[in-house]
């Protein structure tokens, strides 16, 4: 019977080591998603915030123009 015993623990250790290896892929496959995710958040800050100064110069020199023409601010 102990030998039976030992054969029963061992199953029980590589069938809670099977599951945290399947656990570790599911997370890692989170993980993968969740970086891709925030890459794309990343690019998309990064374009916006070169996008706002030209747009900013852009006004800034319609402004400028507006106000050179007499037009002044609308």
């Amino acid at each position: 019977m102990t030998a039976l015993t030992e054969l029963a623990r061992q199953l029980y250790a590589w069938d809670a080591r099977i599951k945290l290896l399947k656990r570790n892929e599911q997370l890692e496959a989170e993980n993968a998603d969740l970086r891709r995710r925030l890459e794309r958040l990343i690019a998309k800050a990064n374009r916006h915030l070169h996008i706002c100064p030209l747009a900013q110069a852009v006004e800034d020199e319609t402004r400028a123009k507006r106000h050179s023409d007499g037009l002044g601010d609308d």
